[in-house]
C-alpha cells in the first residue's frame, strides 16, 4: 500500500469500517462492510479517488467533498434497504 497514489486494486485504498467498541476493523462479511463495498465497487473511479484524497490525504478540495458526499449518499441509501 502506498499513501502517495490511489490504486483501485489496493486493499488499503478501500473504505474500512471500525467497531466503535473494540476499535478493530469489522469483518468482510459484516452487513455494513458488505454494503459499503458494494457501493464502492460500483462507484466511478472519480468518486473513489475523491474519497481517498479526503480520507488518506486529509484533502479539503470542494469538488472532492461534493464527490464524497455523493458517495456517502449512496452508502446511506444502500444501508436503508
Amino acid at each position: 500500500m502506498s499513501c502517495e497514489k490511489f490504486d483501485p486494486n489496493c486493499e488499503g485504498c478501500r473504505p474500512a469500517i471500525l467497531d466503535p467498541i473494540t476499535g478493530r476493523a469489522l469483518p468482510k462479511d459484516h452487513p455494513t462492510v458488505v454494503a459499503i463495498n458494494e457501493v464502492w465497487d460500483s462507484a466511478p473511479r472519480e468518486e473513489q479517488e475523491a474519497c481517498w484524497r479526503i480520507w488518506v490525504k486529509n484533502g479539503r478540495d470542494t469538488a472532492d467533498m461534493k464527490l464524497m458526499q455523493t458517495f456517502m449518499d449512496k452508502v446511506q441509501a444502500r444501508a436503508a434497504n
